[in-house]
């Protein structure tokens, strides 16, 4: 049953159409990710569903007595009121009963890791504030959650508690973020808000990696349709170049049609320009030198509090470190202890000679408020040197998607996408043998993290980075350390692992199992959920086959027809159930070798 419903929406922001007869529905247990570049209109669109916000046409409509619950991006809390007291508030505001809602704080309190009830909730860390908002969802019992920005300010543990809450949860939800892994892990549609899309959004069914094959397809049978629409404007534009003798028998519709056919491509050719993104590319020194920087029994501190003791580690070029570990475990004290802006407690960091290390601070301590766009861009002058070449601060400007009447903006102006691609220019101006990253996807559009990626991918130097976005440091990382924040590190071989290590499943709970008298776990047969699978692994290839099978039917009779957008449309179902066919095999491949192996 639908929940919420719209159809034929449309909304507006001065003259520019955000989004235009918009339909779709949020049924019950739908898990909804929005997504699009930056000033796409997601928030609107949310603030619509939610209702702070009228559409300018179509209509709206909601389940009778439904209840729903908005938590926005800010995770502030008021000053000199309790953890407990916050909850109360909320939970008497929402309709529940005094009685009931104290009865009910402890609980949603212990799920949410914030122990203490009389805690000041100003006292909390940003991460546990964050935690103590979403704590409401356990209390208020919502049939519709909406979402904006839900893992801003959670360190990738509360990332993971908040995963194992949306997978698990009775109620319905609709969030944004820019966060892949998160949307991988959690969404079952999403919801693509750009200029790029008729009507300038775009569904799919599943997770985020599916909904980029899809829009892929879909992007590539839009640049085929554009190739074939401008064979037929220009023949019809021969024709009506011919005089006027020729076109005496020709009736006006031809005339009318090719008008139509010019209209088209131009709208087409629009939208698909939409598609180009930023142009980031780093400055490398071109340095020989192999060993970078070597970290000798390092120790970093924070007061009397021992962070990281005795690491030993080296960078060497082309190297790429991701730092992981909780917030407050000493990420980024580690980050600027190597750039030089912290001094070591202890030991010693030897670094090659005339070594460039370039640091991207999370908190944009480098961008003066009261400097202009053009100011921050360049120093002010009307051009900048990039890699050897002089280039005119409007084409710098707008390689980072800048309009030229907005190089007199102030920099206080900008919002925080704006301000993260800003920092990003400026740091492309410095010649680097070594970038140290500090959160450097903070505020940025997926479709810019997607270019940050790519070039850092290509960049010949060092990297070391601290991110919470997953995607980024499963892509771009070669190698990992994990940190405690109590002196102890590992190196791990992926993200995966040292996840798999630190967390229980996915709910972000310490992973307690029996030991042997060596330390060692002990599991003598399957657990519940692993014996479910297996039983069901068969059932499931064979269903997956048949769809398979099913599916390649229909893509043969649909390139028959020349369907080029059905076409695209069954690839990417049939190339979703390979993958899903795979996965599975593997899964059931490791569960019968796991079973082989406890048996022996």
């Amino acid at each position: 049953m639908a929940l919420v419903s719209v159809k034929d929406i449309s909304k507006r922001f001065g003259s520019e159409p955000l989004f235009s007869d918009f339909s779709f529905s949020i049924d019950e247990g739908a898990g909804i990710g929005l997504i699009g570049p930056n000033g796409a209109g997601k928030s609107t669109l949310l603030k619509i569903l939610v209702g702070l916000e009228e559409v300018d046409d179509g209509t709206l409509s909601r389940k009778r007595g439904l209840k729903t619950l908005w938590i926005d991006q800010d995770s502030t809390v008021p000053e000199n009121i309790t953890a407990r007291e916050f909850l109360f508030k909320h939970a008497v505001a929402s309709g529940l009963a005094p009685d009931e809602a104290t009865g009910l704080i402890a609980s949603a309190l212990g799920k949410s890791h914030i122990l203490d009830p009389e805690v000041l909730a100003s006292s909390l860390s940003g991460g546990q504030k964050k935690r103590l908002h979403l704590s409401r969802m356990f209390l208020e019992r919502p049939d519709l959650v909406f979402l904006d920005e839900p893992t801003n300010h959670l360190d990738l543990e509360g990332i993971i508690w908040l995963e194992g809450i949306l997978k698990e949860s009775s109620f319905a939800w609709v969030l944004i973020s820019h966060d892949r892994y998160f949307l991988d892990r959690t969404a079952k549609t999403i919801v693509e808000l750009s200029g790029v899309f008729p009507g300038y959004f775009f569904q799919t069914n599943g997770g985020y990696s599916t909904h980029i094959e899809k829009r892929g397809l879909w992007i590539e049978a839009q640049k085929s349709e554009s190739q074939s629409l401008a064979n037929k404007v220009r023949r019809e534009n021969e024709w009506l170049l011919k005089g006027p003798k020729a076109r005496t028998t020709k009736q006006q519709a031809r005339i009318d049609e090719a008008m139509r056919l010019q209209a088209d491509l131009s709208e087409l050719k629009s939208r698909l320009n939409r598609t180009q993104q930023s142009d980031i590319e780093f400055s490398a020194s071109g340095r020989k030198t192999k060993k970078l920087v070597e970290l000798i029994d390092l120790k970093v501190s924070r007061g009397d509090r021992t962070l990281i003791n005795s690491m030993s580690y080296t960078i060497s070029a082309r190297s790429r470190t991701g730092i992981i570990g909780k917030n407050g475990s000493g990420k980024s004290s580690l980050l600027k202890t190597i750039s030089r802006e912290l001094a070591p407690s202890g030991g010693e960091i030897k670094y090659a000679q005339d070594l460039s290390v370039v640091y991207f601070d999370q908190h944009r301590e480098a961008l003066d408020p009261t400097w202009t766009l053009k100011r921050a861009l360049g120093d002010g002058g009307d051009a900048v040197i990039f890699q050897g070449r002089s280039l005119h601060i409007v084409s710098w400007a707008r390689r980072f998607q800048f309009d030229n009447d907005q190089l007199d903006t102030p920099v206080a102006q900008l919002s925080g996408g704006e301000r993260a691609r800003l920092l990003v220019a400026r740091l492309m101006l410095k010649s680097a043998d070594v970038l140290i990253l500090d959160e450097p996807t903070n505020d940025l559009d997926i479709d810019t993290l997607e270019v940050l990626e790519a070039s850092l991918l290509e960049f010949p130097g060092a990297i070391i980075m601290v991110s919470h976005d997953r995607h980024l440091l499963t892509k771009v990382c070669t190698h990992f350390l994990g940190i405690d924040g109590q002196g102890g590190f590992t190196a791990v071989a992926s993200y995966e692992q040292w996840e798999k290590e630190v967390f229980k499943g996915r709910g972000g709970t310490r992973e307690v199992a029996p030991t042997s008298g060596k330390g060692e776990r002990k599991q003598k047969k399957l657990s519940f959920k692993e014996q479910f699978e297996l039983e069901e692994a068969e059932g499931l290839i064979a269903k997956t086959e048949e769809r398979i099978l099913i599916l390649e039917r229909r893509l043969e009779q649909s390139s028959g027809n020349g369907n080029a957008s059905e076409t695209a449309s069954l690839y990417a179902e049939l190339t979703t159930e390979r993958n899903v066919l795979e996965r599975t095999y593997m899964r059931w491949a490791d569960l019968e070798e796991k079973k082989a192996n406890l048996d022996a």
